[in-house]
């Protein structure tokens, strides 16, 4: 806050620059404002944190104003203080006419105010800081999900999947490895449903897959291997990532799935099987 020094009247006025707020219903109140008018300050009907000094007394001390300035360290002063500026034509430093919270009535039931008025402050901020937070997540989302709309036509009609035992499908050597897998899940409690979907890439030489696994995670409590088995082939790493991806923007982006730490025996190829186990 800007703080009164001494100087002398200029053409401006002693107050020029200064924001003046009256706090309580002093009978004189307008003359007060034309006081302050006339010597070149600013008058605010309503209490904000543009106001530089805030004119009360002490039986005003209850007040939502004298609350606001409080909170925002505005300086509260004395009648005294805008008399004796005009009487000396200077403006004075009002560190000497600065009401004290101690010189109030009901100092302890105040303090309690003043405090509550900051807890609510503070609470107002942090759901403000959580709205934004919401709102940026659900931009990236937008982004995430408009970006998977572009990519999502040519994926679904030219690659073919093959389920785990059919015949046809192409050779793919035994001694690959797991690029990279995801486990996800995707739970509604209305429905009864509880599903899992496990997601890997496999690479051998110049051999990609997509290895998926999908179920009812109930039944991994009875079948050995439960659920069902899909294999998608390409020709290049280019191709099988952009698919991967595609993949799992689907399932967390359309279908409600999540991410999940989840080890199991049962969930997976049986190389990622064999990876548990040690």
């Amino acid at each position: 806050k800007r703080k009164c020094m001494k100087r002398r009247r200029d053409e401006k006025g002693i107050f020029d620059g200064v924001c003046f707020c009256l706090s309580g219903h002093l009978s004189d109140s307008k003359t007060i404002r034309k006081k302050v008018m006339e010597n070149g300050g600013v008058w605010s009907h309503s209490i904000s944190n543009k106001v530089n000094l805030l004119i009360a007394e002490d039986s005003t001390w209850k007040s939502y104003k004298v609350d606001k300035a409080l909170i925002w360290n505005i300086p509260i002063v004395s009648i005294d203080f805008l008399d004796n500026c005009i009487a000396m034509d200077i403006l004075l430093d009002y560190d000497s006419y600065t009401l004290s919270l101690k010189d109030a009535p009901m100092f302890e039931s105040m303090e309690t105010d003043f405090q509550l008025l900051r807890n609510k402050d503070d609470h107002a901020k942090k759901l403000e800081n959580e709205r934004i937070s919401r709102l940026r997540a659900e931009e990236e989302h937008n982004k995430r999900y408009q970006s998977y709309l572009k990519r999502r036509q040519p994926h679904w009609g030219v690659t073919k999947i093959y389920e785990e035992n059919d015949v046809n499908q192409p050779y793919f050597p035994d001694n690959f490895h797991i690029v990279k897998q995801n486990i996800l899940n995707c739970t509604n409690l209305q429905e009864n449903m509880n599903k899992f979907y496990m997601l890997e890439l496999h690479n051998s030489g110049d051999y990609w897959r997509i290895y998926t696994h999908y179920g009812s995670t109930n039944d991994l409590f009875d079948d050995t291997h439960p659920g069902s088995v899909n294999l998608r082939y390409f020709p290049n790493s280019e191709k099988a990532n952009e698919v991967y991806q595609m993949i799992y923007d689907e399932k967390t982006m359309i279908k409600g799935y999540v991410n999940v730490e989840l080890q199991s025996s049962k969930i997976g190829s049986k190389r990622y099987r064999e990876t548990l186990l040690g």
